[in-house]
């Protein structure tokens, strides 16, 4: 799979979201001594981080995955026929399961952005140690029930091999959904476009 399809997405996500944020702070929370939210974050393949942010980059996040979850079934299926249509892939099922629409909800909220960011950065943190201790835990476990080395390093390829399917799916989702929404933005910007002379006769 074409591994600049993250950037294409990207790059979608940032047009559309300076199209849909009217007045935002430009600086999100940058500056210290205004309000500012801390959001949590979950990524198309279920990964937690946090960001601070300030209200008006939340609201234009709100709306873009708003979007992104109102076109996930037509991209999650436009994925699957561009899948069963790849020699390299075709012969394995599409993990499906392994695609979710992105969510975002706010934990806290903060007068001061400086603060936000240190709380982000804390729950950053967190989230880092609770994977650790997740392998630590799976160390301990195959002491536990002896496992030789062959055994577990055959399990870690196959979990490799299975993350690395489930990656090349993902992102030839993210380049569906960045054609639907590349559309639906301009769609939107055509129907301006075409609103704009109408109103002009009716003010004549």
């Amino acid at each position: 799979m074409n591994a600049n399809r993250h950037l294409v997405l990207a790059a979608v996500l940032a047009a559309f979201a300076c199209r849909i944020s009217s007045g935002g702070d430009q600086g999100g929370a940058a500056a210290g001594g205004s309000k500012a939210l801390v959001v949590k974050i979950t990524d198309r393949a279920g990964k937690v981080t946090y960001e601070a942010m300030s209200p008006e980059d939340w609201k234009a996040l709100q709306k873009q995955i708003a979007l992104e979850t109102r076109l996930h079934p037509k991209a999650l299926m436009e994925a699957e026929k561009a899948w069963r249509e790849d020699e390299t892939v075709k012969k394995k099922s599409f993990p499906k399961m392994a695609i979710s629409p992105r969510k975002a909800q706010v934990v806290k909220e903060f007068n001061d952005a400086g603060k936000a960011a240190d709380y982000a950065a804390t729950k950053e943190a967190e989230e880092s140690e609770k994977t650790l201790d997740a392998e630590k835990k799976q160390e301990e476990r195959d002491k536990l029930f002896k496992r030789s080395k062959e055994e577990v390093d055959k399990e870690k390829q196959k979990n490799a091999e299975k993350e690395s399917l489930y990656t090349s799916a993902r992102n030839l989702y993210d380049t569906k959904l960045a054609e639907l929404m590349s559309a639906e933005s301009g769609e939107g910007a055509a129907q301006g476009q075409g609103q704009a002379p109408q109103q002009q006769q009716e003010k004549k």
